[in-house]
């Protein structure tokens, strides 16, 4: 009877653990602002910290686990103009679609 309470308890909160677990990503795709193309490994880091990633072939990327604060998230790539995006975790999850000049 005891073990049945404790499974019971130990399930309710593991279930209400993964329901309160906010989704603090971004995720976003890239494209040339002239030809619409996608733009492969354009690099995408939150500065200020060690978070960053590259977009794909499709102009995709996808940054997780964000800390909380305020940020910018910037994406940079030879060949174009450096975006800076101001973002805090309140506004998180993000999901952007920049044009790249």
């Amino acid at each position: 009877m005891i073990r049945s309470l404790y499974l019971f308890l130990g399930f309710h909160l593991a279930v209400g653990f993964a329901m309160g677990q906010a989704d603090h990503s971004i995720h976003g795709r890239l494209n040339n602002a002239v030809t619409g193309s996608p733009v492969p490994n354009c690099s995408v880091f939150i500065n200020n910290t060690s978070r960053g990633t590259t977009s794909d072939s499709y102009g995709a990327f996808n940054l997780q686990h964000i800390p909380p604060g305020k940020y910018e998230l910037i994406i940079s790539s030879i060949g174009y103009e450096t975006n800076v995006v101001p973002f805090s975790d309140d506004q998180l999850p993000l999901d952007l679609h920049i044009l790249l000049k």
